[in-house]
C-alpha cells in the first residue's frame, strides 16, 4: 500500500507513506525527490529497472 501526497502533478511532493514488501526500497526513491525538488512528473517520467519495485513508481503518482 502507498501514499503519495502532492498539490499537483507538477509541484513538488510533500510526503510518501510506503507500508508493505519492498517499501525500504521505494521510500528512499521519494526522500531522494523531497531533498532534491524533483516534481511529481519527473519522477514519473524517470527510468527504473525491470523487473523491481521501484518500476511500479509510474503508477503511483
Amino acid at each position: 500500500m502507498s501514499s503519495v501526497e502532492q498539490t499537483a502533478p507538477t509541484t513538488l511532493r510533500i510526503g510518501a507513506h510506503i507500508v508493505g514488501h519492498a517499501g525500504e526500497e521505494l521510500i528512499h526513491i521519494f526522500a531522494l525527490a523531497m531533498r532534491h525538488g524533483i516534481t511529481a512528473t519527473e519522477l514519473a517520467d524517470n527510468l527504473y529497472g525491470f523487473p523491481t519495485f521501484s518500476s511500479d513508481i509510474k503508477n503511483m503518482m
